[in-house]
């Protein structure tokens, strides 16, 4: 075993190696690489009629950094003149309800629980909403 000195603290080498990593920001279970936001692809412009909705597949992609986190996603609306509902917002692969016709900007964000990824989808919705009668 040998001894060192860095950023203030000497240290014994051998299973001190993992504390050097580790004090230093490196995730131990990846040993060099730096975790990268997860990246979402996803159809940049849409249409639909109403009343009918959207189906959406996306592909999720991540480097497996934090080792062990889960990636989890959710659809939000950015913008628009109404209402959009999605089926389960916390699911990549849902589907979606337009309130009114227009033009929308929907993003689905994908997180790695350190970074965050995302992408915009712009949804030209057309046709009349049913007259409905008042309640």
């Amino acid at each position: 075993m040998g001894r060192g000195s860095g950023r203030g603290l000497t240290l014994v080498y051998g299973f001190a190696l993992a504390l050097v990593l580790a004090f230093a920001g490196t995730d131990l279970g990846a040993l060099g690489q730096t975790n990268k936001a997860p990246t979402v692809e996803i159809a940049l412009r849409r249409s639909v009629t109403l009343p009918a909705g959207l189906t959406f597949a996306p592909g999720i992609a991540d480097d497996g950094l934090p080792v062990g986190a889960t990636v989890t996603t959710l659809w939000t609306q950015v913008s628009g003149p109404g209402v959009v509902t999605f089926a389960n917002p916390a699911v990549a692969a849902t589907t979606a309800t337009f309130s009114a016709p227009g033009v929308y900007v929907i993003r689905l964000s994908a997180n790695d629980t350190q970074l965050t990824g995302f992408r915009e989808m712009t949804v030209t919705v057309t046709g009349t909403m049913a007259n409905k009668a008042p309640v």
